[in-house]
């Protein structure tokens, strides 16, 4: 504290801008710019790590579409944009609801080109894919609305076509 005594410090009359004087302000929550920025990140990263392995098996890599997609999430990683009027924080949070959007259709098309046999529509194909560099060994919940009890419980294969192990658990959740 001895060294602040002598710092002449910037002296501010009349009304300041929040972001002047802010500090850790709060995001306004589930709303949050933060945290639209920190979901649409998430969700790029991935669309990348997926079409590059999609690419690796031939699949077209969707560079452009990348490129301007983590164009527009800079955009809207600045300083103090949670200060926007209603009219732009509406605009921004659009924005950034639509890159995580459109990031989530390239996985999905990836996923179409790594596993062929599924289509989105089709209810009784489901693929899983593990984007870390090492294997995964811990139990996956897929949950199976409306499944007849009456019919074989569904068969799952992994990327070599061996049947993986399956237990089928019948519950009543409400989601």
């Amino acid at each position: 504290f001895d060294a602040l005594a002598d710092w002449d410090a910037p002296r501010y009359s009349g009304a300041l801008d929040p972001c002047d004087a802010g500090f850790n302000i709060a995001f306004h929550g589930a709303r949050g710019l933060w945290k639209r920025r920190d979901m649409a990140d998430r969700e790029l990263v991935l669309a990348e790590t997926m079409a590059t392995i999609a690419a690796t098996h031939g699949a077209a890599y969707p560079k452009a579409k990348l490129k301007r997609l983590w164009e527009r999430l800079l955009t809207h990683c600045t300083h103090a944009l949670e200060f926007l009027f209603e009219d732009d924080f509406d605009r921004a949070e659009f924005t950034l609801r639509d890159i995580e959007e459109s990031a989530k259709a390239i996985q999905r098309g990836a996923m179409r080109q790594l596993c062929p046999g599924g289509d989105a529509i089709d209810t009784t194909t489901f693929s899983c894919f593990n984007p870390l560099p090492e294997p995964r060994t811990e139990t996956l919940l897929i949950d199976l609305p409306n499944v007849d009890q009456t019919r074989q419980a569904p068969i799952f294969y992994d990327a070599d076509g061996n049947r993986m192990p399956t237990q089928a658990v019948f519950t009543f959740r409400k989601h």
